[in-house]
């Protein structure tokens, strides 16, 4: 089961924790103890930027949360004017999925 919700989510012993970007990387994983695998916290917003400064974005917050119990995604729903290739360059700056097709 994913939690997505604002506090205490760590007290309802889910398998993940679903974060948004108005939390840091690090306050996320203090927050939890580094007890619970987290999911998300790039901002939706930020696939307005160019392809390159995507993929530093999520090369930067892959490496802010590590590797471990860490799903690189969204930290909210995409927003509906995002483009095609931004979404691919979120999808393959994750290091996964470089030949999905959109």
């Amino acid at each position: 089961m994913l939690v997505c919700i604002r506090r205490n989510g760590i007290s309802l012993k889910a398998a993940a924790l679903g974060v948004d970007w108005t939390i840091t990387p690090e306050m996320a994983r203090q927050l939890t103890h580094n007890s619970i695998t987290l999911q998300g916290n790039f901002d939706p917003a930020r696939l307005h930027s160019s392809p390159e400064t995507i993929k530093k974005m999520v090369t930067e917050m892959i490496n802010r949360f590590g590797k471990d119990r860490y799903i690189a995604n969204l930290g909210h729903g995409i927003l509906p004017n995002i483009p095609v290739e931004k979404c691919r360059s979120l999808c393959t700056s994750r290091g996964r999925m470089e030949s999905v097709e959109i």
